[in-house]
């Protein structure tokens, strides 16, 4: 037991970042879900919505309970610019397999892009 409580010490900052990605990562998907079933948006709106409240979420959690750090516009604008590229690549692959080859619908082209 106490050899646990000592790697859970040693890496508390990875896994509470793990935690947090996986909580945003969650709430990305529920919204999109919601969106997608509940709203005629089109896909890539939802899809950008949805990642968005991700995003907020990741950053926050991470700045104040990973990190304890303060959670200024100045990091959330550099960080919002950083998950841009990844919002990006997401969109793309939606595109590419729910779109473009019509092979899957977007909530499951959106589970690859994760």
């Amino acid at each position: 037991m106490e050899i646990l409580l000592s790697l859970v010490e040693r890496y508390q900052t990875i896994l509470r970042y793990g935690a947090v990605g996986a909580i945003s990562t969650a709430i990305d998907l529920v919204i999109l879900r919601v969106l997608m079933k509940k709203t005629n948006l089109p896909t890539w709106a939802s899809v950008a919505i949805a990642f968005l409240c991700g995003l907020a979420n990741g950053f926050l959690l991470n700045a104040r309970y990973t990190f304890a750090i303060d959670a200024t516009a100045w990091r959330y604008t550099k960080y919002f610019l950083a998950a841009g590229v990844g919002l990006l690549m997401t969109e793309g692959i939606i595109y590419l397999f729910h779109k473009r080859l019509k092979i899957m619908g977007a909530f499951p082209a959106k589970l690859i892009a994760v």
